[in-house]
């Protein structure tokens, strides 16, 4: 603050610094959180890497089932994925599918 009361040019910068930094992802510890898009807005470390947005886990499952979901600090480390199924090599939109609770997903064998 200035003797006049008037906040420093300095202390003007960082709030507006604060304020974008409070955008979706907001990193607390190792995890970076993210606001889902869905209409219960839930935050969470889940990122959808086809779509290219922070999924809930309400939204895995009902709009979500094939995607490759990791946490979001993967994709800022790494943003590249197959869209195969690690085992058969087939693209996973074709067959059903499951996904384990690491978040992997498979082909369902037949």
């Amino acid at each position: 603050v200035t003797p006049s009361g008037r906040a420093s040019d300095d202390a003007i910068q960082e709030r507006r610094t604060r304020k974008r930094q409070r955008g979706s992802a907001v990193a607390i510890g190792t995890a970076a959180m993210g606001l889902c898009k869905c209409p219960k807005r839930r935050v969470t470390t889940l990122f959808c890497f086809e779509h290219r947005v922070n999924v809930c886990e309400s939204c895995l499952v009902s709009a979500h089932p094939k995607c490759i979901v990791r946490s979001y600090l993967q994709w800022l480390q790494d943003s590249d994925y197959s869209p195969q199924c690690p085992l058969c090599h087939s693209p996973l939109g074709q067959r059903d599918t499951v996904r384990l609770p690491c978040y992997d997903v498979f082909h369902w064998p037949h």
